[in-house]
């Protein structure tokens, strides 16, 4: 069916009689003829085909803004229109003659709707209506290109959109940017660079502080005050078991013993009596557990723990009173990345953390010592003891490494370039202290011969390993001999290397094995650790279910497992081993810490 619609200001079609009075000056009609097959039972009503003829009746006029301006076309049209009457007149006229039979009445309506189309036609060339047509349909496309053009100047702009072979595009199309935001002053010269508020520590760096619970150093209560209110006795009788846990620390340093040498065998043995009970699951830090350490007496239990925010907390789990033996300290505002024992003298506790301090906890004391703070404010990841007694490496995020003298003013400190990236640990050998290793993001693990620093403050290499495809969080010389190097890989593999003999051809792979280490984001990563009386066995955590905490030898084979399904629900990220007892401490990413141990 075909539809063709002819527009003029009245036109009035009634009956077998179709006529339109004057000649208007613009007509317009609009009609619909629809063109159907015509059977051989087709009926006409007064000699018009109802199913293939439809008059509009109802038309309108004309509208202002749809007038041709130009004379010329105006008269084309009434020509035109006229012609399209004329046509309509005689059709109606020859189509109403009722003597004629069907076939002869479809022939004369087809040659007049032809004829209408036809002029129809015409009149749309004379108009230029066709072309119009085409300039407006590239018109859309020019713009359509323009906007194209506008968006990729934008996305070259923000360094998004770049060529093959990674060239960036031209840049032709970029807007002007005030001065202000190129950050330059009416003259067009550079402005100097706004200053940058670093997050530092209210205490100053060459002081000492007093050790105070965070709980009591907010309210400034003490064991003196008179006060009778009942929540003021309340806290008189925590600050006075607070003191009583302090008097008891002070004690540690006396009853401190070297270990004996750990038998493998039997150590393997000793393993299968490990236990734990509620007592020894406690909350002792705020924030996720970063770093953990367990003084090495023989005959009391302190375990220390860093966390993310840069509280330090203390656990005597033996101790009764309301607080279990816990009491937290915030040496540090930023995460505790490391703490250590002191080795020659354990009544000192060593801290580094990301707020780019080194401190030192003398329980004795009851101070938070001197020591060595970072004009740059460089993360600290770690730290190594060169002399037991007062010489420190510590790793940082820059990749250096600086070497610290606690017995000088802590801004006499050497620094020397190491790595372009992020050192993740530090670790020294344990005979001989000049060797030092690293670890990188790049999966690269260096060990370094600090005798060969230069005067440019650089040091080379003694050895390079890469055998790891990813990261690597740690890399540990074993605590006795020194012999084994132990590293942790985001590449999922535990892997020792020998290092008896420190040279580029010398260190090779021992032994490795597969080891889920992707904790993501809320777990802090894993840290294989040494024992620290072996050489032998090193403790990880786990992220296989039931939740459990591994331990391997010194091939990197299986040994054993501490678990418990009613009481270790969580991942213990970072662990460590008692020196002198055995007992095993794993901490979680909500400040909880798990003790396993025989002594139950």
């Amino acid at each position: 069916m075909s539809t063709m619609r002819l527009r003029s200001k009245r036109l009035e079609l009634t009956g077998n009689t179709t006529k339109h009075k004057t000649p208007l000056k613009k007509p317009t009609i609009e009609c619909s003829i629809d063109v159907t097959p015509i059977g051989n039972n087709s009926q006409f009503g007064k000699g018009i085909p109802k199913q293939s003829i439809s008059a509009v009746r109802r038309l309108d006029e004309l509208s202002q803004d749809e007038e041709i301006s130009t004379s010329a076309n105006e008269s084309n049209k009434e020509n035109m229109e006229m012609d399209i009457e004329d046509i309509l007149s005689d059709s109606s006229d020859s189509i109403n003659t009722s003597d004629e039979d069907e076939d002869t009445r479809m022939e004369k309506y087809m040659k007049r709707k032809n004829r209408i189309m036809e002029t129809k036609q015409e009149m749309l060339k004379k108009l230029a209506i066709v072309e119009s047509t085409k300039e407006i349909r590239n018109a859309m496309i020019r713009e359509k290109q323009i906007t194209k053009t506008e968006k990729s100047a934008t996305k070259q702009r923000a360094g998004i959109l770049k060529k093959k072979g990674g060239k960036p595009l031209a840049e032709s199309n970029i807007q002007r940017k005030s001065l202000r935001l190129l950050r330059k002053d009416p003259r067009g010269v550079d402005l100097p660079p706004e200053p940058v508020e670093i997050e530092r520590d209210p205490r100053k760096p060459g002081t000492e502080f007093p050790m105070v619970a965070v709980d009591f150093e907010e309210i400034g209560i003490n064991s003196q005050d008179s006060s009778e209110d009942e929540d003021t006795k309340f806290l008189k009788k925590s600050y006075t078991e607070y003191e009583r846990f302090m008097k008891g620390i002070k004690r540690l340093n006396d009853i401190f013993e070297s270990p004996a040498k750990i038998d493998l065998d039997r150590y393997k043995k000793s393993l299968k009596s490990l236990k734990i009970k509620p007592k020894y699951v406690q909350k002792v830090a705020k924030g996720r557990v970063f770093s953990i350490a367990i003084h090495p007496s023989c005959t009391e239990t302190l375990v220390a723990v860093g966390d993310k925010y840069g509280n330090l907390g203390l656990w005597n789990p033996d101790l009764n009173d309301s607080n279990n033996g816990t009491y937290m300290f915030q040496p540090h505002i930023n995460p505790i990345s490391c703490l250590k024992f002191s080795e020659a003298n354990s009544k000192k506790l060593y801290s580094c953390s990301y707020d780019g301090q080194l401190r030192c906890m003398d329980l004795e004391k009851s101070v938070f010592e001197k020591a060595f703070i970072d004009d740059e404010y460089w993360e600290m990841s770690g730290l190594d003891f060169l002399e037991p007694d007062h010489t420190i490496i510590v790793s940082r995020s820059d990749g250096n490494l600086s070497i610290v003298d606690t017995r000088t003013d802590p801004s006499n400190v050497q620094t020397f370039e190491a790595h372009d990236r992020a050192a993740k640990c530090v670790s020294c050998h344990p005979l001989q202290k000049y060797y030092v290793s690293t670890s990188h993001r790049d999966g690269s693990v260096f060990i370094f011969d600090i005798r060969n620093i230069s005067k440019s403050m650089k040091c080379k290499p003694v050895v390079t390993i890469r055998d790891h495809a990813r990261s690597v969080s740690s890399a540990y010389f074993s605590p006795i001999s020194g012999k084994h190097l132990l590293t942790t890989s985001y590449d999922d593999k535990l892997r020792v290397f020998n290092t008896s003999i420190i040279s580029q051809n010398a260190v090779e792979l021992k032994g490795k094995c597969f080891h889920n280490n992707n904790t993501g984001r809320w777990l802090s990563s894993f840290r294989a650790a040494w024992h620290p009386a072996s050489d032998d066995v090193f403790v990880v955590g786990s992220m296989d279910r039931p939740r459990k905490i591994d331990i391997y030898d010194s091939s990197a084979n299986y040994v054993f497992e501490v678990s418990d399904p009613e009481l270790l629900g969580t991942v213990c990220s970072i662990n460590c081993f008692h020196k002198t007892r055995n007992i095993i401490a794993g901490g979680n990413s909500s400040g909880k810490i798990y003790l396993f141990s025989d002594n139950l």
